[in-house]
């Protein structure tokens, strides 16, 4: 279009080539505009389709509003701009019927080519200029000028906008992962009982900063998001961890405690059995223990029911704290338990040892009579007395040992000559 000729009368083939050439220029240029009114980021910043407009601040809110500025003039100058072109168009298609041919080409000359666009002043941004440039464009204008002022202003205010959507395309999905991160520990470090960890709490406060940061100021933030949110990041992430690793570990020692508690419970119930033997076999016995009360090992049980609910519920300290009482408690049971068990179980492990070593030394001497060895009567009258003492429904330790030891002696005594 530049290269047409624009002084000197214009032949009807120069006039129809400009026209063409304007439309495609026009058209063009509606075309961009639309594209960048159409970008989701210059939505943003205008607060178009309900977007919520944030307050700029910093570097941002310097270079944003003038390129805003521009964009909505560049929009009233295109309209001014299609006016008078659509204008030279009707004068060219009525040109035959309503106009002499000379007088029509000079004013469709003088529309295409002359300051035929009226505009108030405007003053040309000093990015804008070049060393010949004005500083104010005057109102009135070529089409030409106009277009050239125009693709400048667009130029500079389009890169503002660019500038924007790449600070926020680069920064924001950055903050989104670390942020989703923030809220996975948040809700990790509740499910535990843990709603107020400082570590998360610095997290979620310098998110919360770079978030503002990057909403009002983006072309100021310039920070890199992984950089400054990693080191919290991976504190909170390594003290959620750590709550982990103490849950499991309690939830191990939950599982320890349960079968120490079966582990109790058998001991005490072999302890009762034991002591009814022992009592029922065993003439005044002595050295007893007495078991737990009937009741304890129901009442750990119950306690370490109410544990185990409260580690479920995300209670870690005090389920923590309460397992540690609980195994205090347990260990001491379990020791009684033990301890009675043994009390009562050694008497009658002794009356079987003693009816074992006395069926042994009977075998024996029964073996010599087979083979015809003679044994003295006082042998014979202490087996029969070991017997009776032994064979009785509640024997005396203290008796019957005695004479199982005078039996042993006496018969050994016996075949050793």
């Amino acid at each position: 279009m530049d290269k047409l000729r624009t002084s000197g009368a214009m032949t009807l083939e120069e006039i129809d080539r400009l026209l063409v050439a304007w439309r495609a220029n026009l058209s063009m240029s509606s075309q961009n505009l639309l594209a960048l009114d159409d970008l989701t980021t210059y939505k943003r910043l205008t607060g178009g389709n309900n977007l919520c407009r944030p307050t700029l601040t910093g570097e941002t809110a310097r270079r944003v509003p003038p390129a805003l500025d521009d964009i909505a003039q560049l929009f009233d100058n295109l309209q001014v701009l299609t006016g008078v072109i659509d204008k030279a168009a009707r004068l060219r298609e009525t040109m035959p019927r309503v106009f002499a041919a000379d007088h029509a080409r000079s004013q469709i000359e003088e529309l295409l080519t002359g300051n035929s666009v009226q505009l108030p002043p405007v003053q040309t941004p000093l990015a804008q200029r070049g060393l010949l440039s004005q500083s104010e464009i005057p109102s009135a204008v070529s089409p030409s000028f106009l277009l050239d002022v125009m693709t400048r202003t667009f130029d500079a205010a389009k890169k503002v906008i660019l500038d924007v959507d790449a600070a926020w395309s680069r920064l924001e999905p950055d903050l989104a992962v670390m942020t989703g991160e923030a809220i996975r520990l948040a809700q990790i470090s509740a499910s535990l009982g843990e709603n107020q960890l400082p570590e998360l709490a610095s997290l979620q406060s310098r998110i919360t900063e770079i978030q503002h940061t990057i909403e009002t100021d983006p072309l100021g933030a310039g920070a890199n998001v992984r950089r400054d949110v990693t080191p919290l990041l991976e504190r909170a992430r390594a003290r959620v961890d750590s709550i982990i690793s103490d849950r499991d570990r309690l939830q191990n020692l939950l599982a320890e405690a349960r079968l120490r508690l079966t582990e109790l419970k058998q001991t005490h119930a072999k302890g009762i059995e034991s002591l009814r033997i022992c009592r029922e076999q065993i003439e005044n016995p002595v050295g007893l223990i007495l078991p737990l009360a009937e009741q304890a090992p129901a009442e750990l049980s119950a306690w370490l029911d109410t544990l185990e609910a409260t580690f479920r519920e995300g209670r870690m300290k005090a389920a923590q704290v309460g397992l540690s009482r609980w195994s205090d408690a347990a260990t001491a049971a379990l020791s009684t338990a033990s301890m009675s068990l043994k009390s009562s179980s050694a008497p009658v492990e002794l009356l079987a040892e003693l009816r074992g070593r006395f069926a042994a030394q009977k075998s024996r001497a029964q073996a010599c009579a087979a083979r015809g060895i003679t044994l003295d009567n006082s042998i014979l009258l202490l087996e029969a007395q070991a017997s009776q003492l032994l064979d009785v429904r509640v024997v005396s330790l203290e008796k019957a040992s005695d004479a199982v030891s005078n039996y042993e002696a006496k018969l050994r005594a016996a075949l050793a000559r």
